[in-house]
């Protein structure tokens, strides 16, 4: 079952807050462990656009090791295999480009990869020894695939005989600052402030209807997970509660949850 679904920016400022904005992210995400810690949570499924990236495909982890930096310190996480084959095979049933993705060995610890900042940050705050299964959907992929996968994780983690929690591991626009690596472009605060007003108003299906030329032109980390979120919760409804938005840089980052009740 699901049990909990974050919204977590990526950024490193979320680590080490520097700045009025970086400290009203950091602590809304402090806030987000607290709603966490009501519920159960056995294993983490992570959507992250910054792990395997296969043109056209989402890519879904099976190795059965992730290694890298969690909190500071260094981890091996595990992954939920039974889930992450669950979910490819149930996405492929929906005719969803999905391939999975081990390194080394089939299993054992030469079975692993790195763990990516857009699923190590956010486990940073929510990680307590929990396995994972990591996904990333390639930008290429098409609008009703990235529904139909969310349903394929919603499906098999609402009927899994364990508590699953979801990140949705998202930083928005990152063309807000013409000296940022993107330059600078009004789309970033078009699409940032309809982003926040989908999460505050609860009017998620606003972000479903977000133009591909606002998308290419506003340069997200966050619509093609927002896509598999909404399938996700078409699934499994939930209402969101929005925490902050911030701007420490020349990409925004919002956080926010999602709990039963």
């Amino acid at each position: 079952m699901i049990t909990f679904m974050a919204v977590s920016p990526h950024g490193d400022e979320l680590l080490s807050p520097s700045d009025a904005e970086s400290v009203k992210l950091n602590e809304a995400m402090n806030a987000v462990v607290r709603e966490r810690q009501s519920v159960r949570v056995d294993t983490w499924v992570v959507l992250t656009p910054h792990n395997v990236r296969i043109p056209d495909h989402f890519a879904v982890l099976t190795c059965e090791n992730l290694q890298g930096t969690i909190g500071g310190k260094a981890v091996t996480v595990k992954t939920d295999l039974d889930l992450a084959h669950a979910i490819s095979k149930k996405a492929r049933s929906l005719d969803v480009p999905v391939v999975e993705v081990n390194y080394g060995a089939l299993e054992g610890p030469l079975s692993s990869l790195p763990l990516d900042w857009g699923t190590s940050i956010p486990l940073s705050f929510l990680y307590h020894g929990e396995k994972v299964v990591v996904v990333g959907p390639a930008r290429e992929v098409e609008r009703k695939a990235l529904l139909s996968f969310g349903r394929a994780v919603g499906e098999e983690c609402t009927s899994a005989q364990k508590a699953v929690g979801i990140i949705v591991s998202a930083d928005n626009a990152h063309a807000h600052r013409a000296d940022g690596p993107y330059g600078f472009s009004p789309a970033a605060k078009v699409y940032d402030d309809l982003v926040i007003r989908a999460f505050r108003e609860n009017k998620l299906e606003l972000l479903a209807g977000i133009d591909d030329s606002l998308v290419e032109a506003a340069k997200p980390d966050s619509f093609w997970q927002f896509m598999v979120m909404l399938g996700i919760l078409s699934v499994k409804p939930m209402r969101p509660t929005f925490l902050a938005y911030g701007l420490p840089s020349y990409f925004g980052m919002l956080v926010a949850y999602f709990k039963e009740g």
